[in-house]
Order: structure tokens, then sequence, then C-alpha cells
């Protein structure tokens, strides 16, 4: 399966292939669920060994977790299901709090972003999917925030000295706020050195003094970027745009990693976590729970195909997604690493087991003693 938006509207289009394997006609039933809520439900007519394309138009823009189920009753029912991610297709609502002209016009150039100025008093926890504050302390807790050199706020940083003329020296590249940037440029005249929470983890750094964290407490996730930018030529350079689609994205939950919650069966998935560990209830009904390690649990038991439910996080889904399986027809060739092998007929000689017949040839003995017993005692 796969998505796109349609063209000129905000609703998505999914697109499906479905393949009848089997030597006779088949009439199947499909139904297609985002998030567990019914969106399609048809008839698809398939005949022996054919293959269809099928297109779901006008599906919510809300994105999440599609599910496509074929109602067959075959050999093989996990290749019946099968997942995929739709992306959000509304643009992300973002809450500027700010007067910095060349934040303002990043923000408004970005066709994925619906920036809107406001005041600090007037933030409704509700209407917007994140807010970005530019010096100014933000009281909201629930609601993602780019903060970009806040005031000292209570359990989430604090300033503990200056360090002025840094140099970039460490770029955590795995993490999506990172993705293609490019830090080598860029001049900071002072940055605030501040006492941050164990889950807000540093990703760009200079030194021993970090410039840039990152992190999620299990409500929400935070970028909070440390220096002031009119005492930087960040807004002047190329990564400044980058930069903010990269944290918004990333604050709004529409970041690659969030792709990664639909795997092939058997691969492993990566949860983020801010707790010591993540309880998993896998498609069987059974219930694991794996141990985090910094901030990330990877959960490797996928083999069966179906939804997995975490505890406190986002669901994830398995899918087979494998031809060579669902075709369950005996071969006549199986194709490997090495090569194609083909079958060969082969001849042998093998020893028969006797001791049945001598066993029947005794019973049938047996039975005629006993004939003859009774008739001369009769």
């Amino acid at each position: 399966m796969n998505s796109r938006q349609m063209s000129g509207s905000n609703r998505l289009e999914v697109f499906a292939s479905v393949a009848n394997f089997a030597d006779h006609a088949r009439s199947l039933a499909v139904e297609l669920r985002v998030e567990g809520r019914l969106i399609d439900a048809r008839t698809v007519d398939l005949g022996a060994g054919e293959r269809r394309a099928m297109v779901f138009d006008s599906v919510p823009n809300q994105g999440g977790l599609a599910e496509l189920k074929l109602d067959a009753d075959d050999d093989l029912a996990a290749d019946n299901i099968a997942y995929a991610f739709l992306p959000s297709a509304r643009r992300i609502r973002v809450g500027v709090i700010s007067e910095n002209p060349f934040l303002l016009q990043a923000l408004a150039t970005n066709p994925d972003i619906a920036a809107t100025r406001i005041n600090p008093g007037s933030v409704g926890a509700a209407e917007f999917d994140c807010l970005v504050s530019d010096g100014v302390a933000v009281t909201e807790r629930d609601r993602p925030l780019l903060a970009i050199n806040p005031p000292d706020a209570s359990g989430l940083w604090r300033s503990a000295g200056q360090h002025d003329h840094p140099d970039i020296t460490s770029v955590e590249r795995s993490h999506p706020v990172n993705s293609f940037l490019r830090y080598d440029d860029v001049h900071i005249e002072s940055v605030t050195n501040r006492e941050t929470p164990p889950w807000l983890k540093p990703i760009v750094s200079a030194g021993n003094d970090p410039l840039v964290w990152a992190g999620e407490d299990g409500r929400r996730r935070i970028v909070m970027v440390g220096f002031d930018l009119a005492r930087s030529d960040l807004p002047l350079k190329v990564e400044f745009p980058i930069l903010l689609a990269n944290a918004i994205s990333w604050l709004a939950g529409k970041d690659s990693a969030a792709y990664g919650r639909v795997v092939r069966a058997g691969e492993p998935v990566t949860i983020q976590t801010s707790s010591p560990s993540a309880t998993i209830a896998t498609p069987a009904g059974d219930t694991r729970e794996v141990a985090s390690r910094d901030g990330l649990v990877v959960f490797a038991d996928t083999l069966r195909a179906g939804r997995y439910e975490v505890k406190d996080g986002a669901p994830f889904a398995a899918s087979l997604l494998s031809e060579a399986e669902s075709n369950t027809a005996p071969r006549d060739s199986i194709k490997t690493r090495a090569g194609e092998v083909s079958g060969q007929r082969e001849t042998f000689d093998s020893e028969t087991e006797a001791w049945r017949w001598i066993v029947l040839i005794g019973l049938v003995v047996l039975m005629i003693e006993w004939w003859a017993y009774h008739r001369r005692i009769a």
C-alpha cells in the first residue's frame, strides 16, 4: 500500500495491489480502515493468477495507521492483511510568539505550515499543533514547543553562565531535526549555558556546551535553541528555514521516524520513549516489556503480521508483503542467492519391510486352525 495527497485538495488517495495466486477465479471482500475506522468496503473479482491495482480516494486527511484486509479463506491468512502509515495532509498549525521578521518570514514561506502570530497570554491549547517562542516564556505545558533563547522555566531549564563565540564541534546527525543540515559556517556571538533535565538531550554542541536541545517528556516534544538569533548569522543562512521545518515537523510528529510505524514481518521497530521500558501487546494477545536505552526501545519480535499496541505510545504494525511466501503453489524451481535450483527426478533402491506380510500370513494360518478346531469339536 501507498498514499499521496490529492491534487488541489487536502484529502488522501491510497493505492493497493491485490493478487490471486490460486488456479481458479475468486471474489474477495476488501475493507480499508484508518485507525480502526471503516473508510471503504468493496468486492473485487480476480481471475486465476490475476493481479489488480485498487485506488481508494477521498481518504480523510488526518492520516494514521491504515489497514487493508481481505476476507479470504486460504492457506496463508497472514498475507490477507496489510498496513501503511498515512501522513496527515493537513498543514501544521503553528502559533508564533515573536517579532523577529526573519523567523516570521521563514515560517510564512513554508507551504506545509500555517503560522499565526499570537500574544503570550492568548495561547489556546487546542488551537495549534505546536508553538514557537522567541525569547519569551510559554506557560502552556501540553503543546509541543520550539523555544528560541527562552528565559528560565521551572522544571525545564535554568541559566548556568555564558559562552562567547562558541565553535560548533558536534552534531547528532541521526536526529530528525538535523536532517540535511550543516553548521560549519554558522557563527554565534554568545550562548547561554543551561541546566536541563535528562530527557532534554543536546543535538548540537560546542565542545561540552550544548547549543540546541531536543527531547520528549512523555506529554510533548520540545526543541530548544540556546542562543539569541539576533546575535548569530543563522537567520541569514539557508540552514535556517530547513532547521525550522525539521523542528516543527518533528514537534508535530510528522518526522521520518513516525513513518517507521509499519515494517515487514521480522524487521525490528525502534520506539522513542522517556520511560525506562515499553509495554507492547502483540497481535497474538500476549504482552512484552522491553527496556529502553538512551530513550529508545528496539523491538525485534515482529514475526507475526498484525497491529502491535504500545502502552502510552503510538501503535505500529507488521505486514508480510512477500509474494514468494504468498504464492504457496508447488514450484518446478527455487530461486536462491546462489541462483535458480531446478527440480531433478532421481531413482534409488530401498528395502521394503516384510514383517507386515509375515504377520498377515501368520494371522491367516491362525484363523484356519481356529476354524478347523471348532469344526472338529462340532
